[in-house]
């Protein structure tokens, strides 16, 4: 998975020891904008849409993610609360990481939150590097 490439095998394990696996069937909500964002998820099966409310309630789908994929990630960047919200587009089996399981981790394993975040960014680059291309575009 993207997230945990460059991490050692004995991470891996440390990273398995606090993981919760959850799931989710067609249509169910999996997480609202506006939520405390204290965890992040990789899919492993299924997938799902994320999407933001524009003005007058209406929904603005913004990406599908399948497997391998995870949302909910920035929260280890900047924790506050949740800036859009995800639904399983199809019974959707993931794995859920808590912010606190990963900081604890990482007291003893700083290179595994060095190694998470430095993915992160490169993910986040690539996000703005397609969000610039679209608004561009829209000229």
């Amino acid at each position: 998975m993207p997230i945990f490439e460059g991490l050692e095998r004995d991470d891996i394990k440390r990273l398995e020891g606090i993981v919760n696996t959850v799931s989710y069937s067609k249509g169910q909500k999996i997480v609202s904008e506006g939520d405390a964002a204290n965890a992040f998820f990789v899919i492993a099966s299924g997938f799902a849409s994320v999407s933001i409310e524009l003005p007058r309630g209406r929904p603005r789908r913004l990406a599908s993610l399948g497997p391998g994929s995870t949302f909910g990630e920035m929260a280890l960047i900047e924790s506050g609360t949740r800036t859009a919200n995800v639904f399983a587009d199809q019974p959707v089996f993931a794995y859920l990481f808590s912010l606190d399981g990963i900081r604890d981790l990482s007291r003893d394993r700083p290179n595994i939150l060095t190694t998470i975040l430095s993915n992160i960014t490169k993910e986040l680059a690539q996000r703005l590097r397609k969000a610039n291309e679209e608004i561009r575009n829209l000229e």
